[in-house]
């Protein structure tokens, strides 16, 4: 199908789809049916409309996306405890060692000093480690069935209005939702 136009006997100009084969060649060359634009246009938004945000389509959509995040949230959760668990464990050793030393046991050698820079070393990389993964921790979202409603009756809307941006979530979260 192609664009092509017409003008009536008043001077108003018509659109309409038409086959190509017949726009290039001629009538005899495709008995296809010239359609308005207009109507044609309607009925494919219609439909796109119809399957795109059906609520039950965005719910699985946005369940499964639910589903990854929590996957990823779930990960990141094990190793936010297991560099925790780094952390408490050269606190330990750190312990254990400044025991030693206060109590006499040993002496602060150069073998000790640098076994002591290296336990710091790991504890305070563990620690730079966890709180850049905490950084990145999200809460699990709930999917409340009248925003996805929401959601897609103002797709729809938008579609079939001409606007098909997706709205702004930062704007929402400015004004405090």
């Amino acid at each position: 199908m192609t664009l092509r136009t017409g003008t009536s006997s008043s001077g108003a100009v018509h659109r309409y789809y038409t086959c190509s084969t017949q726009a290039r060649k001629g009538k005899g060359s495709c008995k296809g049916r010239s359609v308005p634009m207009g109507k044609l246009d309607s009925l494919v938004t219609n439909r796109l409309v119809e399957q795109l945000f059906h609520p039950g389509r965005l719910a699985a959509i946005l369940s499964s996306l639910t589903a990854r995040r929590a996957e990823k949230a779930q990960s990141l959760n094990a190793r936010i405890l297991g560099l925790r668990r780094e952390v408490t464990d050269a606190e330990d050793k750190l312990k254990r060692l400044y025991r030693l030393i206060e109590e006499g046991v040993t002496d602060l050698d150069d073998v000790l000093k640098e076994r002591l820079g290296n336990i710091k070393a790991e504890r305070d990389r563990a620690k730079a480690a966890l709180e850049r993964a905490s950084q990145h921790a999200v809460p699990i979202t709930q999917i409340d069935p009248a925003r996805i409603e929401g959601l897609g009756r103002l797709m729809r809307h938008n579609l079939t209005n001409g606007s098909v941006g997706l709205p702004s979530l930062n704007h929402r979260r400015r004004r405090g939702r």
